[in-house]
């Protein structure tokens, strides 16, 4: 006969190694004791002592299921004691009644020790699908703080001045806000917005060479018996030599934010499961721009472009426990996106246009993010978190992509380039409120 052993003492998380250690020796030593013959009458409830303290030694066929009851209370695992639900389902109290299934909710007749899997992820259910309630429906509130760059602009520039080259951008902050329900604990709906995020960039030079790092061409009409000319030079803002008011002004900004819906899966406070429709929104910008007073000489360099992506996105969070109250956890998302690219250049020098171009393009772009950190649980219903995030956007159209290395007679302008990648790294805080 099997006799487990429950302790007449609560005990502390850190001691449950050495109580289960000696529960196995002590069920042991009861086993082999009762099938001696040496127990009188094994009905009785006996205790032992271990370390100063006393546990009940009490028959397995007096243990209806792994929860106990006390009235309508259900005292719960003391893992789930020890790592509070985030979103939790709780097992409801109160009575169901029916010829087969009559009594309290949460006791054995009434699918306290029948509970089983339902759903997609599964959750509990007593079996006898009674007016038991399987489980407390919840919303939730996330609000987190985003603190991102835009990669990949480092030494940027148009201009052949080494004072031009960019920094990137800084980190800039802005608000994610997720919002999100679950009426039977397994599925529900959830919407988030993220942003807007402004990155920029810019750097401002006084007596600088007006050099860009395009070429402008000019062609030469023919005249009989002379042949037509082509020739091509370095484009310039302004002409050489430079004078010490000559002033060079460059300037990169990026734009980003999104809103999504999405129809979520929850598997207790291990994982939670998504797929939606979500719209991004991205816009860049590039100007560099030359003027040199003294000598009555300017030019421009403008590059802007619109990316409106909207499609499917799927994604998923994963929670691990490491310590009391204390979570690792896992973010990802990946999509694919119908963008609707635009694009507008222009190069000018003294008011003479020498190139430009808007135009559109259709194609597929595909976002990913990627995240981790630690999330630390202060109630049942509420927890504070931090971490890191990766986000790669691809397949769109960036301002620096448009600008044409070729300017002047007889060039033909390209349409809009959405072939272009962006990384966007960061940081993230925030909070969760379950109600």
């Amino acid at each position: 006969m099997n006799i487990p052993f429950i302790p007449l003492a609560h005990k502390q998380f850190g001691e449950s190694i050495r109580c289960t250690g000696f529960g196995m020796a002590a069920g042991i030593a009861s086993l082999a004791w009762s099938l001696s013959g040496s127990v009188a009458n094994a009905q009785q409830p006996r205790t032992m002592q271990h370390e100063g303290r006393s546990f009940a030694v009490v028959p397995a066929a007096e243990m209806s299921s792994v929860f106990e009851t006390s009235g309508e209370e259900i005292i719960v695992s003391e893992f789930d004691q020890n790592f509070p639900l985030v979103h939790g389902s709780q097992i409801a109290a109160g009575s169901c009644s029916g010829s087969q299934c009559p009594g309290n909710c949460g006791s054995p007749t009434c699918g306290g020790g029948g509970l089983h899997g339902g759903g997609f992820f599964g959750h509990r259910q007593n079996s006898c699908n009674d007016g038991c309630a399987t489980c407390n429906p919840f919303c939730y509130g996330r609000v987190e703080a985003v603190y991102m760059q835009r990669d990949g602009l480092d030494n940027f520039t148009r201009s052949r001045s080494p004072a031009m080259l960019l920094d990137e951008p800084n980190f800039e902050a802005a608000p994610r806000i997720t919002i999100g329900t679950a009426p039977d604990c397994v599925t529900g709906y959830e919407a988030s917005f993220v942003g807007p995020l402004n990155f920029d960039t810019n750097r401002t030079a006084v007596g600088r060479s007006g050099q860009t790092l395009l070429t402008q061409r000019t062609v030469i009409p023919a005249a009989p018996p002379v042949p037509g000319l082509q020739v091509d030079e370095v484009f310039s803002l302004y002409g050489d030599p430079v004078n010490p008011d000559a002033t060079l002004f460059q300037r990169y900004r990026t734009e980003f934010w999104s809103v999504e819906a999405s129809r979520t899966s929850l598997a207790w406070d291990i994982a939670k499961l998504l797929i939606g429709v979500r719209y991004i929104r991205l816009d860049e910008q590039y100007d560099l721009i030359g003027a040199d007073p003294t000598a009555g000489q300017s030019g421009a360099i403008y590059s802007k472009t619109t990316n409106d992506l909207i499609g499917m996105q799927i994604g998923g969070d994963i929670f691990t426990p490491v310590c009391r109250s204390t979570s690792a956890y896992f973010r990802g998302r990946g999509g694919l996106y119908y963008n609707n690219a635009g694009s507008t250049a222009l190069v000018s020098k003294d008011a003479t246009l020498l190139y430009g171009i808007r135009d559109n393009h259709d194609g597929f772009a595909a976002m990913f993010e990627f995240g981790g950190g630690l999330q630390y649980q202060i109630s049942e219903m509420f927890s504070v978190h931090g971490g890191g995030e990766l986000w790669y956007l691809t397949k769109v159209a960036t301002a620096a992509d448009q600008i044409p290395t070729i300017v002047g007679d007889n060039i033909g302008a390209h349409g809009t380039r959405a072939s272009d990648d962006i990384f966007f790294a960061g940081f993230n805080v925030g909070a969760t409120m379950k109600y």
